[in-house]
């Protein structure tokens, strides 16, 4: 209440968020001091009011009260009272935050939001007394954020469910003065293959950004091609070697002979109905060097990073088409008896092969696609009704389906384009799959061993019965000897009795 000596009034006021958590003093009697050296209380310091701005009038520089964020919840003071006691949860951004009252502290609550996937960083103001929630997304993306539907009521009791969410902006930029564009990161992608990041708003004055062809990597990535197929080529001819003094471990092997042979064949042929100007990899710079080179020197590729870099610059397209095109087909093969009448599309997938359909004629379809290079099978089935299609059987393609009959159909994957780089990664893959050259080399020669270790068993033990054999001849010859000896020393003694009895 005022006096007639301070001319001072005190009132508790409203702040920001409508809570009575504010003293304020009003004087009559011109500028308010406050504090003298005297004081024995810290009431002007607890109230928030010693340091406060003003001349007639001075308030609290924040709330009074706060709460104390590491008591139990039900305990704590809470403007409105304090959450539902139980179990219960909130819900952000589509996770589950579990808590209970009784329990846990409104830390425990804050540290489980911030250690959770909900994107979302919950912090404690304590100038203005209440919890904010950050969204961790970036554009104008709202936080989703509900109590649970059993009587939990944290988010509504701290003021966070009905509060008006500040929403962050979406990037706005437009390219060669083309229409507004809209993105919710500061990292846009206005051209294919090319990422900006945007990092303050420029007005109306445009920013100019130079997009170059990154030449020097295609070339590195060219060159280790190379590198990798020149050490394969090296390593074949190291292991067939035709030599008398030092000869490969499979020298003479005529299949991987062969192998070596295809794949410079390869190389140096022609891709599958490849789109562009470039047919054949020498058109890039990649051959087994120049025309007339002399024999003995054009055994390993070569890549001229200078027509390489001048056709890519000239004619990307083309070059990428030549280094990696492919195009499957899908062909339905005659006299098929399920219900598959007819296939269209573009299957996906890197391999050729067949699919193997089986119809019990009741809507029920099994689908196998057996690769050309023998790897792995794979099953895939699928309920049809009748006049109906079907997406999943063939990835890519659509199979029409007519009048529901059980029997079977095959369904040819073919190369309809492919480029050389990709023939001969069909051809590698086929030649290590499980029924490739190096398998069925690898297989040979495991037989081969196997017998060769048979053999040694079998020579061992005929080794150990002739050894034994003459060992038991020897001991019967010494127990021979030994007999021999003994009937010669009886017939010594019984010829000395005679001579001295005859004498």
């Amino acid at each position: 209440g005022q006096t007639g000596t301070t001319g001072i009034s005190a009132s508790i006021v409203n702040d920001a968020n409508g809570r009575a958590d504010i003293l304020q003093l009003t004087s009559t009697m011109g500028a308010i001091t406050i504090g003298s050296g005297s004081d024995t209380s810290n009431f002007l310091a607890a109230m928030n009011i010693d340091a406060s701005p003003g001349t007639t009038t001075r308030s609290s520089t924040r709330q009074i009260a706060r709460i104390n964020l590491s008591q139990t919840m039900s305990l704590a003071s809470w403007n409105g009272g304090a959450p539902a006691s139980g179990a219960h949860s909130i819900t952000l951004n589509g996770v589950q935050i579990n808590y209970d009252a009784s329990v846990d502290s409104l830390n425990d609550v804050i540290n489980r939001i911030n250690a959770s996937t909900a994107g979302v960083t919950a912090n404690y103001d304590s100038v203005n007394d209440r919890l904010t929630l950050t969204q961790s997304k970036l554009g104008s993306v709202p936080i989703a954020l509900a109590d649970d539907g059993t009587g939990g009521n944290l988010l509504a009791v701290t003021g966070l469910l009905s509060a008006t969410q500040s929403l962050g902006q979406n990037a706005q930029y437009s390219v060669n003065g083309g229409p507004t564009q809209y993105a919710t990161t500061n990292t846009v992608s206005p051209v294919t293959g090319v990422t900006l990041t945007l990092t303050a708003p420029n007005g109306a004055t445009p920013a100019t950004v130079t997009v170059a062809q990154d030449t020097t990597s295609a070339v590195n990535a060219l060159q280790t091609f190379v590198s990798d197929y020149n050490a394969l080529l090296q390593g074949l001819s190291d292991a067939t070697k035709a030599d008398k003094t030092t000869p490969g471990p499979l020298s003479g092997d005529s299949a991987l002979i062969a192998l070596k042979s295809s794949l410079r064949s390869i190389i140096g042929g022609l891709g599958i109905n490849v789109t562009g100007k470039y047919q054949t990899l020498g058109s890039l710079g990649l051959t087994f060097g120049a025309v007339g080179t002399a024999p003995g020197q054009a055994n390993t590729l070569q890549l001229d990073a200078t027509k390489f870099t001048a056709a890519l610059q000239a004619d990307p397209l083309s070059v990428q088409n030549a280094l990696s095109q492919l195009t499957l087909g899908a062909t339905l093969q005659p006299g098929g008896t399920s219900s598959v009448t007819g296939v269209s599309g573009t299957p996906l997938g890197t391999k050729d092969g067949s699919y193997s359909i089986i119809d019990d004629g009741a809507g029920h379809l099994t689908s196998v696609f057996t690769p050309n290079d023998g790897s792995a099978q794979i099953t895939t089935t699928a309920t049809v009704a009748a006049n109906s299609t079907n997406t999943t059987l063939v990835p890519g393609a659509t199979l029409t389906i007519g009048a529901l009959q059980g029997g079977s159909s095959t369904i040819a994957i073919t190369k309809v384009s492919a480029s050389i780089i990709q023939l001969l990664s069909t051809f590698l893959n086929g030649q290590a799959g499980p029924n490739g050259t190096l398998k069925s080399r690898n297989d040979e020669y495991t037989n081969v061993t196997k017998d060769m270790e048979a053999r040694k068993v079998q020579i061992q033990a005929s080794i150990d019965a002739e050894m034994n054999l003459l060992r038991n001849k020897f001991i019967a010859m010494e127990q021979a000897q030994a007999a021999a000896q003994s009937i010669s020393q009886q017939l010594t003694a019984t010829l000395a009795k005679t001579t001295t009895n005859g004498g």
